[in-house]
């Protein structure tokens, strides 16, 4: 009897210590994954990509910003190679070159998709558009 008491008080000692641990000792981060409290981080952005889309953002044109979701869109940044097959370059000398790919939401994604902005990573010049339908 005393073997039993002291197996079901070690039960439930244990489930009450996993439900702790999994909700106290956890979260979920912006990223949706979970992680331990003390070694979240929020990523940091580089300020290459903090002045590219500022760039990008000073060349929409006045339909382009109506179009964006609010009057204070941020665009989302991302390093990649920009190809004429994918964007509406300025000049094809940019054809597999490494840029800053800034995407904008719109009102219209839907029909039209997305604003995107291609930056070259290097002079900081704008050098391409996304195709919209």
């Amino acid at each position: 009897m005393k073997l039993k008491s002291i197996f079901i008080v070690s039960l439930i000692l244990l489930v009450i210590g996993f439900i702790e641990f999994n909700t106290r000792g956890f979260h979920q981060n912006k990223c949706g994954q979970h992680m331990k409290r003390t070694k979240c981080a929020i990523p940091e952005i580089s300020p290459e990509a903090v002045k590219a889309e500022k760039i990008a953002k000073a060349d929409l044109t006045s339909h382009e910003r109506i179009d964006l979701t609010n009057d204070d869109a941020k665009g989302n940044v991302q390093k990649t190679y920009v190809s004429k097959d994918t964007a509406r370059l300025v000049n094809d000398q940019y054809d597999g070159n490494e840029v800053f790919k800034v995407t904008y939401s719109t009102k219209n994604e839907d029909i039209l998709g997305d604003i995107v902005v291609y930056v070259d990573a290097e002079t900081f010049k704008v050098i391409g558009r996304g195709f919209r339908e």
